[in-house]
């Protein structure tokens, strides 16, 4: 029976067996890049974006507050707000 070392056991990962990038990294594509090379999508009308003020708390306990509430079925405050638009006082 052959022996099989670690190594050959493990199978190369794209997505982990690589350092990250820099935003360096990709100065020299994109000054080559022109108009023919883009493309527009108008993008997703429903999509939003909830904003996190990490002053006010740790974004992993946000995270967590976050799942507790959809795990009750219920939405953050903020999320509401993101939905339907700042609160008029």
């Amino acid at each position: 029976m052959r022996s099989v070392t670690d190594k050959q056991q493990k199978k190369w990962d794209p997505w982990i067996d690589h350092p990250d990038p820099g935003p360096e990294d990709f100065d020299e594509f994109l000054a080559e890049m022109g108009p023919e090379d883009t493309e527009y999508f108008p993008g997703n009308p429903n999509a939003r974006v909830v904003f996190i003020d990490d002053d006010d708390e740790d974004v992993e306990a946000w995270l967590k507050k976050r799942a507790a509430a959809h795990a009750r079925g219920e939405r953050l405050p903020e999320e509401i707000e993101a939905d339907e638009g700042p609160r008029k006082s």
